[in-house]
């Protein structure tokens, strides 16, 4: 498999994970508070699997900005060098 399939998959799969988590906060906060600006308070009304997507969101969203780069420069070299 090339880069570019594995920086789409990456790409697909961190688009996927804040639905479980909005999800998580429609059930338990209602649809009012889920699309309100989050308090600092709510997030102890969350549970602890959805405050985990949470975060894996977000380190996911964090390590797509180092790798997505990275991944289109080396396919641009690769694809350089074969032309």
């Amino acid at each position: 498999m090339n880069t570019i399939f594995w920086l789409f998959a990456t790409v697909a799969l961190t688009a996927c994970l804040w639905v479980p988590y909005v999800l998580d906060r429609m059930v338990r906060l209602g649809p009012a508070r889920t699309f309100a600006n989050p308090a600092p308070g709510n997030d102890a009304e969350q549970s602890a699997w959805a405050l985990r997507a949470r975060a894996a969101h977000a380190s996911a969203v964090e390590g797509l900005v180092l790798f997505a780069p990275l991944a289109l420069l080396l396919a641009a070299v690769n694809a350089g060098a074969l032309a």
